[in-house]
């Protein structure tokens, strides 16, 4: 009799585990699908020095940049919030390529020609590795 009541408490246990690592790893992914506010600031922050280093900004022109990116990031994070919360996405589209224009003017005020002709390559670049990653390309934009 107690060998009986200690295999069903074993099985219910191996059961138990079992039921809760499937459920961890369906939940996994879901955990990971979206930042928190904090990891996309440290993502902006990495990717911000990264193009410091490759458009070979002088000192006078990393302040000024940095605060236009930071601008631009937190108004994309707006953005994304709005639509989360209404649900709709239709919108956002026009509103993020508004920024992007206004945030390359911005840019333009502080960057040289040819500095300016390669943060345009390095946005063209990053486009089109997004539009792979999403299952196409951008046709016509």
């Amino acid at each position: 009799m107690q060998i009986s009541t200690l295999t069903h408490s074993i099985r219910r246990t191996a059961l138990l585990l079992a039921l809760g690592l499937v459920a961890s790893l369906w939940l996994a992914p879901m955990t990971f699908a979206q930042p928190t506010p904090e990891q996309m600031k440290e993502r902006m922050a990495i990717r911000t020095d990264t193009l410091i280093q490759q458009l070979n900004l002088t000192a006078e022109q990393q302040d000024p940049v940095r605060a236009i990116l930071e601008a631009s990031n937190t108004k994309r994070m707006e953005f994304r919030d709005k639509a989360r919360e209404s649900g709709s996405f239709a919108g956002m589209r026009e509103d993020m390529t508004a920024l992007n224009q206004e945030t390359t003017m911005k840019l333009g005020e502080v960057l040289t020609e040819e500095q300016m002709a390669k943060y345009k390559k390095i946005q063209e670049e990053q486009a089109s590795q997004r539009g792979g990653r999403r299952g196409g390309g951008r046709s016509g934009s």
